[in-house]
């Protein structure tokens, strides 16, 4: 798209400069016309002149047509043939049949520029004619508006399975290896392209994962920590699922003052560090694990790669932790990259304290902390045990089952110390218990926030001439009582069928584009990427 602004630059400014010609010829024919008389002296010398600047015109415009013309023989070839698209396949055809109906995009190794205003078959038609160079093309709308661009090879690729396919979210096409957590093994916690808001939850002497029913507000029981996985403990909390590894990462009381965090699945765990106890957690994109109590919030760097161990005895200590955060941040924080202060992103933990939020800036070499009035969460709430953050849209449920309640990150005023939730669900009392989501899905509540549209600027104006403004401003009325003003019309998200890649069955047939590993395959595709978007 950036390749087809610059073209679109070029375009224009040989259209201006073909212009130039254009307007000075049709002065001088304009000139030409005014001529009477051609029995005065003066009158053929003016003619003479008008013919000499005509003839100089006329040799200056050749290089701007010629660059315009071959420009425009780019940008629209108008070579159509009916039927030429049936040559050419999706390219998921070629990785796997039953993506090929999805939304793709890919891109590769350029030919020529990009094409505007061709129908599929047009698009097809050009790369035809470009003999052996072109593989393939991707394909953007429909009509006058649709964009095309040509490849001579195909380098990465992206297909968008839409809302809420569960096949579709468990098929793996990236042949990536699986990751394994070092030392004793822990399987990954499937989060699918939809997270869940799970609960690390103590009652009754036991520990469990629990999941938030959205419609009820009741959590359900996903599986027990068991105490007889690695013998007796107390009590889990500060649990989070890190978005490097996947794997649900908590903070265990195996004894009284002896804590480690732990990896752990629905059969087994496994003891990583030991660490104070904490009952707030939460990673960052980078795997930076994050766990407070009430003298902070601390931070444990790289935890995946920690290599687990048997038993708590066996874990190194990590020593003396010193707070990022040396003031408490609630009893669930989540972390976000977001630019909050005006100058750049930067990673933030934020957490509620009954009515007010704190937040504090984690990245950098100095931390910083606020306190902002919250608006919109009920009164009399004193705890905040469960935060979840689903691509960036934060979440928290309060203890005494007060509702889940959404902040609003684009009302976060720091200078004016203001933020603003909005009610997203119903929740349950709960106790001892902290919350845990898979950052990398989308939101499984309904949207509640207002949307926030971009502020439209209108077109600069040039101020007409004084002997014509009121005739100008006159007419604005009229067709302004003829012509109401319409509202804003809203783009529309692209359809299915109007996004493709599309690539030539006789260059890629019995082949496939998968990636491979190894780097070995010469026509495979270098990249592959899903995204679980709606359409």
């Amino acid at each position: 798209m950036q390749e087809a602004k610059v073209f679109a630059g070029e375009l224009h400014h040989a259209v201006g400069a073909a212009d130039k010609v254009k307007d000075a010829l049709t002065r001088l024919v304009e000139a030409s016309r005014r001529l009477k008389g051609f029995s005065d002296p003066d009158t053929v010398t003016k003619a003479e002149r008008i013919m000499e600047a005509i003839s100089k015109e006329t040799k200056a415009s050749k290089k701007p047509l010629k660059t315009l013309g071959r420009l425009v023989a780019l940008a629209k070839p108008s070579r159509e043939e009916l039927g030429a698209g049936k040559q050419y396949y999706p390219l998921m055809y070629y990785v796997d049949k039953k993506f090929q109906d999805t939304m793709q995009t890919c891109s590769g190794e350029k030919v020529n520029e990009p094409i505007v205003g061709e129908s599929l078959d047009g698009c097809a038609s050009a790369c035809d004619a470009t003999n052996i160079d072109c593989v393939g093309f991707s394909y953007f709308g429909v009509g006058e508006t649709s964009l095309c661009f040509l490849f001579s090879s195909l380098r990465s690729a992206t297909y968008y399975t839409g809302c809420g396919d569960d096949e579709h979210n468990q098929v793996d096409l990236l042949q990536k290896s699986v990751r394994r957590s070092p030392g004793v093994d822990i399987d990954p916690w499937k989060c699918g392209s939809i997270g869940s808001p799970l609960q690390a939850v103590n009652k009754e002497g036991k520990s469990y994962i629990l999941a938030l029913d959205i419609p009820t507000g009741d959590y359900k029981e996903v599986f027990e920590v068991k105490k007889a996985w690695k013998g007796q403990f107390t009590k889990i909390n500060a649990c989070s699922i890190n978005p490097v590894d996947s794997i649900i990462y908590c903070v265990m009381q195996v004894q009284r003052g002896k804590n480690s965090v732990v990896r752990i699945d629905t059969k087994k765990l496994a003891f990583v560090a030991t660490v104070e106890w904490s009952w707030a957690a939460a990673f960052d994109s980078a795997g930076t694990f994050y766990y407070g109590n009430g003298d902070g919030l601390f931070s444990m760097a790289n935890i995946a790669s920690l290599e687990g161990k048997e038993s708590v005895y066996q874990v190194p200590k990590m020593g003396e932790m010193e707070a990022i955060v040396e003031k408490p941040m609630g009893a669930d924080v989540a972390i976000i990259d977001a630019d909050l202060e005006g100058s750049g992103k930067k990673t933030y933990a934020i957490g509620t304290l009954k009515e007010k939020v704190a937040i504090a800036r984690v990245s950098g070499r100095e931390s910083k902390r606020w306190i902002l009035s919250a608006k919109g969460l009920p009164a009399g709430e004193t705890t905040w045990g469960a935060a979840w953050n689903f691509k960036s849209e934060l979440y928290y449920a309060s203890n005494s089952g007060k509702g889940v309640y959404q902040l609003d990150l684009g009302s976060v005023n720091l200078e004016k110390k203001e933020i603003t939730f909005v009610k997203a669900g119903k929740s349950m009392e709960t106790n001892s218990n902290d919350g845990l989501g898979c950052p990398k899905g989308r939101s499984p509540f309904k949207p509640v926030l207002p949307p926030k549209p971009k502020s439209v600027v209108a077109p600069f104006k040039p101020k007409p001439p004084r002997d014509e403004v009121v005739k100008v401003e006159k007419d604005e009325v009229q067709v302004e009582k003829l012509n109401p003003p319409k509202e804003q019309e809203q783009k529309l998200a692209p359809k299915k069928g109007q996004v493709r890649c599309m690539v030539k069955l006789s260059k890629f047939e019995g082949i496939n584009l998968k990636p491979d590993p190894s780097g070995k395959c010469k026509m495979c595709l270098k990249t592959l990427s899903r995204a679980d978007r709606c359409y």
